[in-house]
């Protein structure tokens, strides 16, 4: 910008809060999605204008900001594809908390869609830390989840590194491979003879890591795993 025109916007800053929280919102999408965003978060700093369309935002965090914004590749996950709305606003609010979040995102009149997006990528944004250290229990469910694309270029925009293993891990395994059905359920339990309880949910969860991570390969392990627990957890079956 010539000088003359970013002192105008300087001066002239705080009337943008007379603009609907719709527009400001619709000018961002396309602002934040366009290759060029890193220089446009730097042109809300210089012109000011910073303050009065992120109010929430720490200012201190900016420059990290920027940087992160400027490492955001492209989606390379089901299909190369430019990187999303709620993408964007992840690297924005990553330090915040969901209901902080969603008090952005109201204010904003963003979608339902695009928030629970965003707070699902701030959720996760740590979920690929050390993918190739973590049990298949652990990051298997992560890998199966629909934004998982937009979660892999987050990553790779957080710590400045592709996540290869979780890449490899989409491109040579299966849906199924990754989220294979249920072993037993609950009105399996209860078919079993077993009572309804908090133990079910317990018990359900521990047999779903085990089969994820390879421990228990099928219902006949399973059953038995499942009686072995009912045994130590002194559950009888009702008659």
């Amino acid at each position: 910008l010539e000088e003359q025109t970013l002192l105008a916007i300087q001066k002239m800053a705080s009337g943008i809060q007379a603009i609907s929280a719709e527009r400001i919102c619709e000018e961002l999408r396309k602002m934040l999605t366009h290759p060029n965003r890193a220089t446009a978060l730097e042109l809300l700093q210089q012109t000011q204008l910073l303050p009065y369309v992120f109010p929430e935002i720490d200012p201190q965090s900016w420059s990290e900001t920027i940087q992160i914004a400027r490492r955001l590749p492209r989606l390379s996950w089901p299909v190369d594809r430019p990187v999303t709305v709620p993408l964007t606003f992840a690297v924005l609010l990553r330090l915040f908390d969901k209901k902080s979040i969603q008090r952005f995102c109201q204010r904003l009149k963003m979608t339902n869609e695009e928030l629970s997006r965003i707070v699902w990528l701030v959720a996760h944004q740590k979920a690929l830390v050390d993918s190739h250290r973590q049990k298949n229990s652990q990051l298997y469910p992560v890998l199966v989840q629909e934004g998982i694309g937009e979660l892999l270029s987050f990553h790779e925009a957080l710590t400045g590194q592709p996540d290869d293993h979780a890449l490899e891990l989409l491109r040579n395994r299966s849906r199924e491979q990754l989220d294979p059905p249920v072993l037993l359920t609950g009105d399996d339990l209860i078919q079993m003879g077993y009572k309804p309880g908090p133990l079910f949910k317990q018990w359900l969860d521990q047999l779903r890591a085990k089969h994820l991570d390879e421990e228990i390969k099928n219902r006949e392990q399973a059953i038995a795993w499942l009686e072995s627990q009912a045994g130590e957890a002194s559950q009888p079956k009702r008659s």
